[in-house]
């Protein structure tokens, strides 16, 4: 493992990057964004001390599926590479557990937003543009930014 000590704005890495790593935050906060510092810029989650991220697409080895921007000074990442993987939860089998849970989190979050999306999209056929709350609109808004380049309008 590698420390990387960041400063806020910092980008760890960007969407369709090799993923050649993953990192653990020692301390500070890191956000996961689509599209970052673009017009459409849309953040997906903010992780913190304890939170695993970059895992997916080293297990995947598949590029990167988002852009990761450090979001307060003085952060410390730890940068793990895929050959050390093994030797790491060997000797700390609760990291196993630690990632397991992270990913899972992050999972069911996107679910919960996927499943309102389908209840919204559902209650359009019927409802008037104005009957449309904010929230709703906000998650269309979400939602959509995650599929197309740029949000689409509701």
């Amino acid at each position: 493992m590698k420390k990387v000590n960041c400063r806020r704005g910092d980008v760890i890495f960007r969407e369709n990057d090799p993923s050649d790593c993953m990192y653990s935050i020692h301390s500070g906060m890191v956000g996961i964004f689509q599209h970052y510092g673009e017009e459409n810029e849309m953040k997906l989650t903010e992780l913190d001390e304890g939170d695993f991220f970059g895992e997916m697409g080293l297990m995947n080895q598949e590029p990167r599926a988002a852009d990761a921007v450090v979001l307060e000074d003085g952060t410390v990442l730890w940068r793990i590479e895929e050959k050390e993987l093994d030797e790491i939860f060997s000797e700390a089998p609760s990291r196993v557990l630690s990632v397991m849970k992270g990913m899972t989190k992050r999972l069911r979050a996107l679910t919960a937003e996927y499943l309102l999306a389908c209840q919204t999209v559902a209650g359009l056929a019927d409802a008037e543009p104005d009957a449309l709350s904010e929230e709703l609109r906000a998650c269309m808004e979400r939602c959509s930014g995650m599929f197309w380049d740029e949000p689409k309008q509701a």
